[in-house]
């Protein structure tokens, strides 16, 4: 098929350009050739190696014009032709169901998402809600520890409710988590008080004056008790 013209890329002159005039001439009409008039010109090896690699970016860039032609030439005519409705209507009407639907077969297509993922074994997602000061106070009250509820609140508000780099999911976890290292620093604290304690039983008589014994001297009374007897 004869064309105009054709794209004649920068890559394709690269690929020919430092050849020698005879073999420059011949890759040169055998690109001309394919991209012109769609003939494959193969008497020249190179030539023919040369359009083996070009042929793709010439077929693409050719389909391309071909297909903006033939849409120039459906605006010319008012576009693409419009698909024709069927002249025949069908042989027989859609009847209509002559029972209504049960009740029972009513309630399954009124399921809600949340009973289906509860039946899938899937638990709805509860999207969490911080606490009132009030809520927490209570909760300390009702478990008889001695969290700061006011405290509490103050922290978790100003770290955004994150336990760690992770959402909190249950408020009273964390008071109840809270309560356990209260508990665990009272109990530090009275061990070291105990300790510092019985330190101080022990070392009571460290500074008292210790008696100095004569161990020869000792030896020598008991040599004498033993001979008077």
């Amino acid at each position: 098929m004869e064309r105009e013209g054709f794209v004649f890329y920068r890559s394709f002159y690269e690929a020919i350009k430092n050849m020698d005039d005879s073999t420059c001439a011949a890759c040169f009409r055998a690109l001309c050739e394919y991209g012109l008039n769609g003939v494959e010109v193969t008497d020249d090896p190179i030539a023919a190696a040369i359009l083996i690699m070009a042929k793709p970016n010439i077929d693409k860039n050719n389909k391309k014009y071909e297909n903006g032609k033939l849409g120039g030439e459906y605006g010319k005519l008012g576009g693409r032709p419009k698909k024709e409705n069927p002249k025949e209507t069908p042989d027989k009407p859609q009847e209509n169901p002559k029972e209504t639907p049960k009740e029972k077969e009513t309630e399954k297509e009124t399921e809600t998402d949340t009973e289906k993922s509860v039946k899938g074994g899937k638990k709805p997602r509860s999207t969490f809600t911080p606490p009132t000061l009030e809520e927490v106070q209570a909760y300390c009250q009702e478990r008889g520890n001695h969290v700061d509820a006011e405290r509490f609140i103050d922290y978790y508000t100003s770290n955004g409710w994150k336990v760690g780099k992770n959402s909190m999911k249950d408020w009273k976890a964390a008071v109840r988590n809270w309560e356990k290292q209260d508990a665990e620093r009272v109990e530090g604290q009275s061990g070291v008080r105990q300790q510092g304690a019985s330190n101080q039983k022990k070392n009571r008589f460290v500074n008292y004056p210790q008696p100095e014994h004569d161990f020869a001297e000792i030896e020598r009374m008991e040599r004498e008790l033993r001979e008077k007897w």
